[in-house]
């Protein structure tokens, strides 16, 4: 997939409000998006419920997924979810050249609050080179202020050259 910089702003493939969900095979590239949307994205902040899984995200190639440089620079991913999911599991994937390899998340912004926790992120056996900021970046607030993301597991990904 190319995304054209005059037509700037989506994803290669972007899923809002989806439940069981398989994305497979794919290969994805020069993604200018400008609002730092990752190359494979899932959403599913809009409504106050839970996104019931599985979310299966694997052996896809995705490369060159760059954000605007207006303000928070090239800080697409190569792979992101947020919102209210449950039973994320992201393998086999070879990401390169973008912002951040994979981006498991709770919202677009960390201080969400909805009172529904995101929970079981397998995130395993991926490739992730020359990222600008992290490989693999899961984030969110501690406290009861804030949702949660419970019971995340990384394991088995090799991750090369952060520039």
């Amino acid at each position: 997939g190319y995304n054209a910089k005059e037509d700037w702003g989506m994803s290669g493939l972007y899923g809002n409000e989806v439940t069981n969900a398989l994305v497979e095979y794919n290969i994805l590239h020069d993604f200018n998006s400008k609002h730092h949307r990752s190359a494979i994205a899932f959403k599913g902040d809009q409504l106050e419920s839970v996104y019931e899984g599985p979310y299966i995200i694997r052996f896809n190639h995705i490369w060159n997924s760059h954000g605007d440089d207006e303000s928070w620079g090239d800080s697409s991913s190569g792979i992101s979810a947020t919102g209210n999911w449950k039973g994320l599991y992201v393998y086999g994937n070879y990401v390169h050249d973008c912002g951040i390899g994979i981006k498991p998340n709770i919202s677009w912004a960390v201080q969400h609050k909805d009172g529904y926790d995101c929970s079981n992120a397998y995130v395993f056996s991926n490739i992730i080179s020359t990222t600008q900021f992290a490989g693999i970046r899961i984030e969110g607030q501690p406290g009861d202020s804030y949702d949660k993301i419970n019971y995340a597991y990384i394991f088995n990904n090799l991750s090369l050259i952060h520039i």
